[in-house]
């Protein structure tokens, strides 16, 4: 039997018995949906421009949502935004993870020295400011944003390691854990089968907050004008937007409000989680 199955079974079914955790998972899955669709929902591409389409309203010119100041198509960036979004979330958040696990795990199980020097780097890498850092080392990325993203990936690595490394000195003087060392296993396999599985609940949980802070960072760049200005993003649309706002003042509230229920389901189903795991 699988024992991180078996554990997660009940907790699957209390995270489908919450309606906050199936509403906001639900309209998760559809915008990314949407995204995944852009090439069958749109024929414009983010960056076509009609200068008849300027500011066209609702509908007009083909536009689903019209026209920004420039004739592109808002509802085509608005899609291709949301693929941007969630690009950058999968990479920061996959970074973040990767270095923060495997080094709190080793920090955590193995002796002081190897955690005297795991907490020296990440006491190292907290103290850089983390979005002075992405704007300075813009020239470095070239304002490619995935760029960016593994490196905020990295600076959201301290925050996993501290929760990976607490949790595993918790448990790693526990009878079961003893008993496992003594009986010969590997530690490698300890780590796997018995450590791991006391981490996986919090790390669930917090994979959801890193996914909506990556979303958020790369949304602001964007709207910041740091990167580069043909990469949709909702930060690019909603600075647009307000540069235009009155001419058009509806034209910000699309990338806004995606952009703000995104965040929002990322944090309630964040919430919902970890009411289940916990």
């Amino acid at each position: 039997d699988n024992p991180l199955s078996d554990a997660a079974t009940p907790a699957l079914r209390r995270l489908l018995a919450d309606p906050q955790a199936v509403v906001s998972a639900s309209l998760l899955v559809l915008v990314v949906l949407l995204g995944l669709l852009t090439p069958l929902l749109t024929d414009h591409g983010p960056n076509q421009v009609n200068l008849d389409a300027v500011n066209a309203g609702v509908g007009e010119h083909g536009y689903l949502l019209g026209g920004d100041k420039t004739g592109r198509d808002i509802f085509a960036r608005l899609l291709n935004s949301i693929n941007t979004s969630v690009v950058s979330a999968l990479i920061g958040t996959s970074i973040a993870l990767a270095i923060g696990i495997t080094s709190g795990l080793v920090g955590g199980y193995f002796g002081r020295r190897v955690r005297g020097v795991t907490e020296w780097l990440f006491s190292l890498i907290m103290t850089f400011p983390g979005l002075l850092l992405l704007i300075v080392l813009m020239p470095v990325t070239k304002g490619d944003y995935k760029a960016t993203m593994v490196i905020f990936g990295v600076l959201l690595s301290p925050g996993i390691y501290r929760l990976v490394r607490n949790l595993v000195l918790g448990v790693k003087n526990e009878l079961y854990v003893d008993a496992a060392r003594v009986s010969g296993l590997p530690d490698r396999r300890i780590l796997r089968r018995h450590v791991l599985s006391v981490v996986r609940g919090p790390v669930i949980i917090a994979t959801a907050f890193l996914a909506g802070s990556s979303i958020a960072v790369q949304s602001g760049l964007a709207f910041l004008g740091v990167g580069s200005s043909t990469v949709p993003s909702f930060g690019a649309m909603i600075s647009e937007g307000f540069s235009n706002l009155y001419e058009e003042p509806t034209q910000f509230l699309w990338p806004s409000i995606t952009l703000g229920l995104i965040t929002a389901c990322l944090v309630l189903l964040g919430n919902a989680l970890r009411d289940a795991l916990e």
